[in-house]
């Protein structure tokens, strides 16, 4: 089920995130002056993210409805964020282990 409205209001704010964005590149300070901060002291982030937890919450409320329900979707919920963790955790954790060998001086490297 879509709720068109919200839907509006949510692709409204992800212009103004994009806009704030593109004001920090040189060249393109004008676009401060046509983002909602300038005029009411609020950023997009501060709105959309409140609204998609609704949206979130209101969609899956009818998942949830049940206790196996609930259980499928915690489920569900938790082996996608960490698969995803695994994926970016581990390769940085095996380059943390790493060790340069022998005779290679890593102190003229840079960050």
């Amino acid at each position: 089920m879509r709720l068109h409205l919200v839907d509006g209001i949510r692709g409204h704010l992800l212009i103004g995130m994009l806009i704030a964005h593109l004001s920090f590149s040189e060249g393109m300070n004008y676009l401060r002056y046509m983002h909602h901060h300038f005029f009411i002291s609020m950023y997009d982030a501060e709105f959309f993210i409140p609204i998609s937890g609704f949206i979130i919450g209101y969609l899956y409320a009818t998942r949830i409805k049940t206790v196996g329900g609930f259980y499928a979707f915690l489920n569900g919920r938790l082996g996608t964020i960490y698969k995803y963790y695994l994926i970016s955790a581990i390769p940085f954790l095996l380059l943390m282990g790493w060790t340069p060998p022998d005779g290679i001086d890593v102190s003229k490297w840079r960050c």
